[in-house]
């Protein structure tokens, strides 16, 4: 990941939180999200246990200087976060990674691991 820089993708994403209160930084918040998420989490609860387990992992790529955030302020920051924005900036690192693997699919919602696909679509 860290090949593709993908700080650049979600550096537009605009912070919503009032600055003097901010603990955590948001590329902090929303690379534990996306990689807890690619990983299987699902649920706030879960993406707080994946940066725990994986916190020297997480460490390669961002600094992470206050620890793991708990699950509530990962949810209140999530969803304050201008969603246009953050699909904007996922889409784009999609379609960059897309080009590194010469346009080669990468599943990565797990829907074909789990069975849960229409085979006729």
């Amino acid at each position: 990941m860290a090949d593709i820089q993908l700080f650049k993708y979600f550096e537009s994403i605009d912070d919503p939180r009032q600055q003097g209160k901010v603990v955590h930084k948001l590329f902090d918040i929303i690379f534990l999200a996306v990689s807890a998420v690619i990983s299987g989490c699902q649920g706030w609860e879960d993406i707080e246990d994946f940066g725990h387990d994986r916190l020297d992992w997480l460490r390669k790529y961002v600094p992470l200087e206050q620890g793991i955030p708990r699950h509530d302020t990962i949810a209140r920051v999530m969803s304050r976060i201008d969603m246009t924005q953050f699909q904007d900036s996922f889409s784009s690192w999609m379609k960059d990674c897309s080009k590194l693997t010469q346009g080669d699919v990468v599943a990565i919602d797990g829907k074909r691991l789990k069975g849960s696909f229409n085979q006729s679509d």
